[in-house]
């Protein structure tokens, strides 16, 4: 749904729509693991604190499970302190 793939914010006192927390997820998943084929603290930070029922819903609808799926295990691997990812 188009709804939650955007909200409505306010920056600097006027209102723009933007990415919606579960698009975040969706979109640090995928660009993490398809474009940069690795995974920064911030996409860690990111799915920990915003991943949701919802996010995977958009990130089904998106078609990009496998890949919040491969961030999640990236970040497993940093939260057990087995592996470090750069800062950004």
């Amino acid at each position: 749904m188009i709804g939650e793939r955007s909200s409505d914010v306010e920056l600097w006192g006027t209102a723009v729509r933007a990415l919606s927390r579960e698009a975040e997820v969706a979109v640090a998943a995928a660009h993490a693991v398809y474009k940069e084929h690795l995974a920064l603290l911030l996409d860690c930070l990111v799915v920990w604190r915003w991943l949701s029922g919802r996010a995977w819903r958009v990130a089904a609808e998106l078609g990009v499970e496998d890949a919040l799926r491969e961030l999640l295990e990236a970040c497993d691997l940093v939260k057990r302190g087995l592996v470090e990812t750069p800062t950004g």
